[in-house]
């Protein structure tokens, strides 16, 4: 009796545990859920390309609309899973259809944190998680002058990048001493934070908002903890994402900010797998469980799932990489690193380009590189083969990485 296969959730891992089973020669069918109308596309240009104008819709498809019919893959689109029952193992949608399955993967992704201060329903508040969030936000910049961006992270400073060049005024707000506090090291947030204020950004850290003031519902200015008043015309809220769980938790999946999975996506129910955003686990670069919010987890995560389906299990362990663009700055990280592992900057002569490299009991766990691309590549190679660098040649930037390597 042919399988089937249900997914709930169209985004870059879904899409990719569905791409993977087809071309992998799954034989069942295929069903994939995905509560956005638009059919699977790229989230990283919504703050970069896309918001510019510089990348089109049809540019941010994974897939072109033809390949699911081809792949005979059903997708499904503006549809929501709202229940699991695992007993007769069926996912029933907001269609009131049913889908049983034999096979299921949890690609739920994360959501947006919101704030919960005064003035929070006021209109002019945006977040940016999805294509529509993107549009949304393009349209208001096209027709309003200052941006307050809550939150120093990634999300914030490419949104930041993106409305200096339309000529806005930016003012970032991040609550921590630094940028990108849980994100980057310090040297790589120094140096975007000098990039950002010579482009005209004003930041501002240890600044908490406390509230937000307006008048005839549209927000007008942003109160801080220190009593400052930031006049505003629109505002970002970045201030990072959770995962979504709450479909899981009435079926006993173990959970722990993400559902837990092990190196094959497999969650604590047999025959539940999980990928992506929405997902905890064990790293080997890692000292606990930890989310990794990256397309690179997203799209290995999800192979690691298709190839235990398929019964061919191959466990994930890749390095994991993420990259961010910020004006010409382009930042590509490879590895994870932790507090208290050492961190040895390679700063360009010429002040144009830095990468990081971290070290755990003298092994290579993680480089960080703004411009040094050469770093970034390889970089990913020699964490995966335990390298362990010899510090005095780290510290001269025209050593190439590899040939730092003593063992």
């Amino acid at each position: 009796m042919a399988q089937h296969v249900v997914i709930i959730g169209a985004g870059q891992a879904g899409c990719q545990v569905a791409s993977s089973l087809a071309n992998g020669g799954f034989e069942g069918t295929i069903t994939l859920l995905g509560s956005e109308r638009t059919p699977p596309y790229e989230r990283p240009p919504l703050s970069k390309g896309y918001l510019l104008g510089a990348v089109s819709k049809d540019q941010l498809l994974l897939r072109a609309e033809q390949f699911y019919a081809q792949k005979q893959i059903d997708l499904k689109t503006g549809i929501t899973a709202t229940h699991i029952d695992p007993d007769s193992k069926t996912v029933k949608t907001s269609d009131n259809a049913r889908h049983p399955y034999d096979h299921l993967v949890l690609a739920t992704g994360a959501r947006v944190k919101t704030l919960a201060c005064p003035g929070a329903d006021l209109q002019g508040i945006h977040s940016l998680r999805s294509l529509e969030d993107s549009i949304h936000l393009r349209t208001a910049l096209e027709h309003m002058q200052r941006l307050v961006i809550v939150g120093g992270g990634y999300i914030g400073l490419e949104v930041a990048s993106a409305a200096r060049r339309m000529g806005k005024d930016v003012c970032v707000l991040e609550q921590a001493p630094r940028l990108m506090p849980r994100t980057a090291s310090a040297p790589i947030a120094d140096f975007f934070r000098r990039r950002h204020e010579k482009e005209g950004v004003d930041i501002l850290t240890r600044s908490a908002l406390v509230s937000i003031e307006g008048a005839n519902g549209r927000l007008g200015a942003v109160t801080l903890a220190d009593g400052r008043s930031i006049k505003a015309d629109l505002l970002l809220v970045g201030i990072g994402v959770e995962p979504e769980t709450a479909l899981v938790q009435d079926i006993g999946l173990q959970t722990d900010h993400g559902i837990l999975v092990n190196a094959y996506g497999e969650t604590s129910a047999k025959g539940i797998y999980a990928a992506g955003d929405c997902t905890r686990f064990h790293h080997p670069l890692a000292l606990e469980a930890i989310r990794l919010e990256s397309v690179q987890n997203a799209i290995d995560q999800a192979k690691a799932v298709a190839s235990a389906i398929l019964g061919s299990p191959k466990a994930y362990d890749a390095v994991p990489w993420f990259w961010s663009d910020q004006y010409d700055l382009k930042l590509q990280s490879a590895g994870l690193f932790a507090p208290g592992d050492e961190a040895i900057p390679r700063t360009a002569k010429d002040g144009t380009a830095i990468s990081v490299v971290h070290l755990r009991n003298g092994q290579l766990v993680a480089v960080e590189a703004i411009n040094r691309m050469k770093d970034f590549v390889q970089a990913k190679r020699l964490i995966a083969s335990g390298a362990r660098p010899n510090k005095e040649a780290l510290a001269d930037p025209d050593i190439p990485l590899k040939e730092c390597i003593t063992n």
